[in-house]
């Protein structure tokens, strides 16, 4: 006998992520305003990318740095990197 699988609803899938991905934001920020080096690092790799949050690449560096600052080197490499990829500042006239 073969059980054939039930279909899902795509918009019942999407609502049900959505809602996942809102708690799990939700208790990142919780664990990041505690102090948690790994939720800030977490939380700052959000806000650059836009997953779950409105990318918002200053807010990202600031959980990365706090990340870092709390001892998470991936957090202190990703600062480096975004660094290197900022154009350098033009000199005022």
């Amino acid at each position: 006998v073969v059980v054939q699988p039930v279909p899902v609803d795509p918009a019942k899938a999407a609502a049900v992520k959505e809602e996942q991905v809102r708690k799990t934001v939700e208790f990142q920020k919780k664990r990041a305003e505690q102090g948690s080096p790994l939720a800030q690092y977490d939380l700052g790799l959000r806000y650059l990318k836009g997953d779950g949050v409105t990318r918002n690449l200053e807010l990202a560096k600031q959980w990365l740095a706090r990340a870092a600052t709390n001892g998470n080197s991936m957090a202190a490499r990703k600062l480096e990197e975004l660094k290197q990829r900022e154009p350098a500042s033009k000199p005022k006239e």
